[in-house]
């Protein structure tokens, strides 16, 4: 009985060795690697002042927002309110942890000068058709929660109040 118990356990590891991976890649997208670095990129387009984007060209790289007149004119006001800081401005991704195949978990560092103001920032990526095709973008509550940072009063009115009410990525 005993040998029977010891196999019998010794199958169900193997089965859930065996499934573990399997069920954890279904969280994956096929190439990671390549989907973090369109991640990657999709921060810089929001978040670097290096390459020179302006407002517009910013919030086009944030999901379901590029367009609104009333984020494109808090966008406005707030960059203006921090134009010094926003002008020297990097982010530096430390992790991306896909949580499925349209949506990812980032956790970068704002740089101010090249000095980390805000370390371990908790942000998220999304995976949204456009033009018909597939981009990553800056998820609305990373955007909402970095506007919040400058202007408290944000998370309770004005278009991110839903936003950080409801989502979660």
């Amino acid at each position: 009985m005993r040998r029977l118990l010891v196999l019998l356990a010794a199958c169900l590891a193997a089965s859930a060795m065996a499934i573990g991976p399997a069920a954890a890649g279904d969280n994956q997208p096929k190439n990671p690697k390549k989907e973090k670095a369109k991640i990657e990129d999709t921060y810089a387009c929001f978040l670097s002042a290096e390459l020179g984007y302006t407002i517009e060209q910013k919030l086009a790289c944030v999901a379901e927002v590029g367009d609104d007149p009333e984020f494109q004119a808090l966008a406005v006001e707030l960059s203006e309110a921090n134009a010094g800081a926003a002008d020297i401005t990097e982010p530096d991704v430390k992790k991306i942890t896909f949580k499925s195949k349209k949506a990812a978990v980032v956790t970068f560092d704002l740089l101010i000068g090249g000095d980390p103001v805000l370390p371990d920032q908790s942000g998220g990526a999304v995976l949204v058709k456009e033009d018909g095709k597939k981009v990553w973008k800056v998820s609305p509550l990373t955007l909402c929660n970095l506007f919040a940072l400058a202007n408290p009063a944000l998370l309770t009115s004005g278009p991110c109040a839903d936003i950080i009410a409801n989502d979660t990525i």
